[in-house]
């Protein structure tokens, strides 16, 4: 177009906070860029690259696309194709792509825009934005969601759903588009428990991190009431109608939206109560007269042409019945038609009313063979993904009978060449053992030849030494046989002087340091080298708990012990239960039978 290169920086920041741009804004109503010629994205250009600071200009252009209107596409893709050439960094590139494919998506475009998404998402990857990159998922899965595709549009939904919450679980605005999409492809299919089920996680999840949170839980509500009224629980969608109008009328001083009135009119309706569903649906169809939505100003009209024939008010019911006519939904066209028919037969056009009637059944059998035909694609859908799913386990255990085999062909080369190394070490381990063989044969006949030289000189000593020895032996036997007497005359002695020791052990009283000292001492004479054992595997022991093991091992009874230490039975007791404890024993466990075996 002839306009030079703009040197944009590496990649557009938000520059809001910019001297230059709070000069603009002040002087332009609060939006520099609101004023640009956005009809024409050249002109745009050309100002931006004359008014704004060079740093500034990828920040320009992202304004600049936000702030333009999505009415001319040529217009948006225009604007794009000026970013992508004048500032051609991998983020800006990424970036224009995502936005073509979000246009493309809005224009109902999905070829395209799957091409488009596809191409930002690798872009995204490449830069290691994982995150953005799931933008591009969740437009592909939108795409497959407009086209009526529930198992393309799941499987992308519920992988961004995954990435997102591998980095947070917090219930987030990207949590809760994500569930009312979902909610949206089964709704869409006429799965109304599994659109109930993601539609309740917005509704039980909590808010607190959403601006304005109860716009969400209102929108939720709203939802739910209508996916009540298609199962036919018209209790439950009355309730969460009036939770949703209530809540609004809480948070908003402006008029009920028309949406909340056509709610509270046909939960009312299907619950017979005419007379109050009226006034909600007249209110309904006053803010829809002029309202874009024409599917739902159709069905308020459906629902007027009900309520007053519910009323016997034919005349005004034929009006709306009429109205519904022009009804793109199929179903609703049946129901419409079949309604005038019955009206015309009550006013008494017969033939009229016939051919009303067998237009209905007409668009009915359309109806039922359309859902009789999406059960079917469904049904196949569900067992050509059975099929995959084993063809997939079935691929898995292939790869894992190969890789046992592979395993198993290794492991047997390995034992093939482990042997091999081990007969080779056997034959070289049998050579090295018969030259050892031999030279130990040698040298045992040198030793033989020394030992008999040496025979003869040492024959004379060793009889000498033999004499000598059985002297020895003879007299040792005589001290031996002494010493037993002695040890059979003193045994006696022996035994009545151990008793007396332990006897007087029985009558001592520890009562101070120094009586504690004297027991340890005769204690070590006794049983030399126990206490000192005691203390090296329980060095946490007291003093007190450690007279207290060394009087039950010399098999004291309770009320022993307490006079010998001067203190109560009780107290004993207690004593004895902090031992166990320090002593690493269980409740109940026999401590006197682990002091008698230590």
């Amino acid at each position: 177009m002839g306009i030079g290169a703009i040197g944009c920086k590496p990649a557009p920041k938000n520059n809001a906070g910019d001297p230059f741009l709070l000069e603009q804004n002040a002087t332009h109503n609060g939006d520099y860029f609101a004023t640009y010629p956005l009809h024409n994205p050249d002109s745009c250009l050309i100002r931006l690259k004359a008014e704004v600071p060079e740093h500034m200009h990828a920040y320009g252009f992202m304004s600049l696309w936000y702030r333009m209107p999505r009415t001319s596409p040529p217009t948006s893709f225009r604007l794009l194709e000026l970013y992508d050439q004048h500032c051609p960094h991998d983020t800006v590139l990424a970036f224009t792509q995502m936005m073509r494919g979000e246009f493309l998506v809005e224009m109902q475009r999905h070829d395209s825009a799957r091409l488009v998404l596809q191409d930002a998402r690798e872009r995204y990857l490449q830069i290691k934005r994982p995150l953005d990159a799931s933008d591009a998922d969740y437009l592909i899965a939108r795409c497959y969601n407009q086209e009526g595709n529930l198992g393309k549009a799941l499987d992308n939904y519920l992988r961004v759903l995954d990435l997102i919450n591998s980095h947070d679980t917090t219930f987030s605005h990207r949590h809760y588009g994500l569930y009312k999409d979902i909610a949206t492809v089964y709704g869409r299919n006429r799965r109304y428990l599994e659109e109930r089920y993601w539609l309740r996680k917005v509704w039980q999840s909590d808010p607190k991190h959403l601006t304005e949170s109860w716009k969400y839980q209102v929108s939720t509500a709203l939802r739910l009431s209508a996916n009540y009224a298609q199962t036919a629980q018209f209790d439950s969608s009355l309730l969460m109608a009036h939770w949703a109008a209530d809540t609004f009328r809480a948070h908003s001083n402006k008029p009920l939206p028309a949406e909340f009135n056509y709610r509270l009119s046909f939960a009312h309706l299907k619950k017979g109560d005419c007379a109050t569903a009226l006034p909600y649906a007249q209110k309904a169809a006053t803010g829809y007269v002029n309202s874009p939505n024409t599917f739902m100003r159709n069905q308020i009209e459906q629902t007027l042409g009900e309520i007053y024939f519910c009323l016997n008010r034919i005349d005004s019911s034929e009006y709306y019945t009429r109205k519904a006519l022009a009804s793109p939904d199929t179903a609703n066209l049946s129901t419409a038609y079949r309604r005038l028919a019955i009206i015309l037969s009550l006013k008494g056009d017969y033939k009229a009313a016939y051919e009303t009637q067998q237009v209905s059944e007409e668009l009915f059998k359309r109806v039922y063979n359309r859902e009789k035909a999406a059960a079917l694609a469904e049904s196949e859908e569900r067992y050509e993904n059975a099929q995959k799913e084993n063809q997939i386990v079935q691929i898995k255990q292939n790869q894992r009978i190969l890789r046992q085999q592979t395993f198993l062909g290794i492991g047997g080369l390995l034992a093939a060449l482990a042997l091999s190394v081990l007969l080779l070490l056997r034959q070289r381990d049998k050579h090295r053992a018969a030259n050892q063989a031999k030279a130990l044969a040698e040298a045992r006949a040198l030793l033989h030849q020394q030992a008999l030289e040496r025979s003869q000189s040492e024959l004379m000593a060793k009889s000498q030494q033999l004499s000598e020895a059985e002297l020895l032996l003879e007299f040792k036997s005589q001290m031996i046989a002494d010493m037993e007497k002695r040890l059979k005359a003193n045994e006696n002695t022996l035994a009545q002087e151990a008793n007396w020791q332990l006897e007087s052990i029985r009558q001592t009283q520890i009562l101070t340091t120094k009586d504690w000292t004297q027991f340890l001492r005769t204690f070590d004479d006794r049983f030399p080298g126990l206490a000192y054992r005691l203390r090296t595997k329980f060095p946490d022991l007291t003093n007190a708990e450690t007279r207290l093991f060394l009087l039950t091992k010399l098999s004291f009874e309770t009320a022993e012990i307490a006079q010998m230490q001067g203190i109560s039975t009780e107290t004993v007791w207690r004593n004895r239960n902090r031992l166990r404890k320090k002593l690493g024993l269980e409740e109940g466990a026999d401590l006197d039978g682990f002091i008698r075996a230590f």
